[in-house]
């Protein structure tokens, strides 16, 4: 399903896979940051953020240095050693409140805490490099109670053909089988996505 590359792509499109539409985008936006700026500290516990990682991580890593290393990157700041990484929690957290603003991995973790439930973070092999490892995986909500929950599948994309990956989509359940599609997109590219959804739900439509 396409999403709206306005900046705010990442709420647009779990309120599309929640709501049935994007209109609640705005306020999915603003619960993340209220979400983030409230419990900001948790965003900083390396052992909350290690849970549902699909790839192992090597256990001297700071998972919470990485995911504000990424941040630097992708907001093309310098990427120097001596920065506090509870300082980048917080401009995150002041950008998100910006329409349009980019999104990442933080994002995606308060996002499974304000829909309770977790959120899985497809970055497909069509773009294998060093990012999939840690932008591949699942996060999930503070509340174990609520891990349990249906999850919200959202993946990355080039927001322009041959652009880098910065763009989310959701990937949505049609009728038909259950069937593991988080083991399925971990193994499929877009070929294999395209007919395991795409084309059966034509189908199904085509004889309904």
């Amino acid at each position: 399903m396409e999403t709206i590359g306005d900046g705010n792509c990442l709420y647009r499109a779990a309120s599309t896979a929640v709501f049935g539409s994007d209109e609640m985008y705005h306020e999915l936006l603003c619960g993340v940051t209220f979400e983030l700026a409230t419990n900001a500290s948790r965003y900083l516990d390396d052992d909350y953020l290690r849970l549902g990682l699909v790839y192992p991580v090597k256990p001297s890593l700071s998972v919470s240095r990485m995911i504000a290393t990424h941040m630097l990157s992708f907001d093309q700041l310098p990427n120097t050693q001596d920065f506090l990484v509870p300082d980048i929690l917080a401009k995150e957290t002041l950008d998100n409140a910006s329409n349009g603003s980019w999104c990442g991995l933080w994002q995606l973790a308060a996002l499974s805490n304000v829909l309770k439930r977790p959120v899985y973070s497809v970055h497909p092999r069509k773009w294998i490099g060093t990012v999939r490892p840690e932008f591949h995986r699942r996060f999930l909500p503070f509340e174990e109670s609520f891990r349990q929950r249906d999850e919200l599948i959202l993946m990355w994309t080039p927001s322009t053909h041959g652009g880098r990956v910065n763009h989310f989509v959701p990937l949505l359940h049609f009728a038909c089988k259950k069937i593991q599609i988080l083991e399925l997109v971990d193994l499929c590219d877009f070929v294999s996505l395209f007919r395991c959804f795409v084309v059966p739900f034509f189908r199904f439509t085509e004889n309904t």
